[in-house]
């Protein structure tokens, strides 16, 4: 399996505050769309797998201390593919 997580980030100066968006693809079908979230860093990311998940997708792992696994050890413990890029956008509407 390939899984591609394609983001996009803007920076609301007035307020300092990140957003993102993001798309997900298995084997080159969009299989996931989240619109304009707050979010900053990888965060486009961990939203994705949880919004797949959600879906019934993917399974991600809950360790004993309540925390969910990663997506790169989602992808490593299920032989997937993963890529991922997030490019910085300058407004709003652009995500």
């Amino acid at each position: 399996m390939i899984l591609r997580v394609q983001g996009k980030r803007w920076f609301n100066s007035r307020c300092g505050n990140s957003y993102f968006s993001a798309k997900a693809y298995m084997n080159g079908e969009l299989v996931g769309d989240i619109d304009y979230q707050y979010g900053y860093g990888d965060q486009y990311l961990q939203a994705m797998m949880d919004h797949l998940e959600k879906k019934g997708l993917l399974k991600l792992k809950v360790y004993s201390n309540n925390i969910k696994e990663t997506a790169w050890r989602w992808a490593e413990r299920n032989n997937a593919k993963l890529y991922h890029e997030v490019v910085q956008v300058p407004r709003k509407k652009d995500l």
